[in-house]
């Protein structure tokens, strides 16, 4: 567990945080690479006395700190860091999953337009062969309407 920092709390009681913890706190704000957390300087660690649990925030754009989560004395440990790189919108980019959607979307439609032209050409040159070329009658198409 490493050293403990006593800590005094308003009510006069006193709370023991480890090293470990202070550490955890301190890489919320300042990145921790080996877990794959760029850091975010407008996170801050509070332990709520009330809950007794560990609380990250974050200041908003408008100044106004917004909860993030918050995690059990035991379980505040490198795991934080994962989840808050896990839930990192600023790591998403929203959009271009969007354009990526949208463009998957687009190239199914330009197949499936595709695919029916190519049935209306075949349908129309039997069309064309049984007027036109009496004697090359090939079997016809088969029409299929789909929705």
């Amino acid at each position: 567990m490493g050293l403990q920092v006593l800590h005094k709390t308003p009510d006069g009681h006193r709370i023991a945080v480890s090293q470990d913890a202070l550490s955890v706190a301190q890489r919320v704000g300042e990145g921790d690479p080996t877990c794959g957390w760029s850091g975010d300087p407008r996170m801050h660690v509070m332990f709520n006395q009330l809950t007794l649990r560990w609380e990250v925030w974050r200041l908003g754009e408008d100044g106004r700190d917004r909860f993030v989560k918050s995690w059990h004395p035991s379980q505040w440990d490198a795991r934080v860091l994962k989840y808050l790189s896990e839930h990192d919108s600023r790591s998403h980019d929203v959009l271009a999953r969007i354009d990526k959607h949208n463009e998957a979307v687009e190239r199914d439609r330009e197949r499936k337009f595709t695919e029916a032209v190519a049935e209306a050409v075949d349908y129309a040159q039997h069309a064309v062969r049984r007027l036109y070329l009496p004697g090359t009658e090939a079997p016809r198409p088969r029409v299929t309407v789909s929705k």
